[in-house]
């Protein structure tokens, strides 16, 4: 079943509908980093930010074991890192997480 073809509930929001992408900050910043070429192994690790995102629709803002509703913060999606492998790709990832981490209360980096 596709994100596409999900139900629609008003009552329960998904939580990929969260995130924006208009502006840099945000109390939850959320980051990809897909990385893959320096894996030992032959992977598709680099379609792993991409496919956290797609299961957030599968999800509720709303935790009944913590009576916890994410809906009170605001979240941001800032993409994906550019080519993150390799030592040129590292200095790529502290450089952009270091902005983020200045105005963004928590960084979710995915990979």
């Amino acid at each position: 079943m596709s994100s596409a073809s999900l139900p629609n509930d008003p009552l329960w929001v998904r939580a990929n509908t969260l995130f924006s992408t208009d502006n840099e900050q945000a109390d939850i910043a959320l980051v990809g980093i897909p990385a893959h070429e320096s894996s030992i192994s032959p992977t598709q690790a680099h379609l792993t930010p991409q496919a956290v995102r797609s299961a957030l629709a599968r999800y509720s803002t709303f935790s009944t074991s913590s009576s916890v509703d994410l809906q009170g913060n605001s979240f941001i999606d800032l993409g994906d890192i550019a080519s993150p492998d390799g030592v040129d790709g590292l200095k790529r990832v502290n450089n952009a997480l270091s902005r983020v981490l200045l105005n963004n209360q928590l960084l979710i980096a995915l990979g």
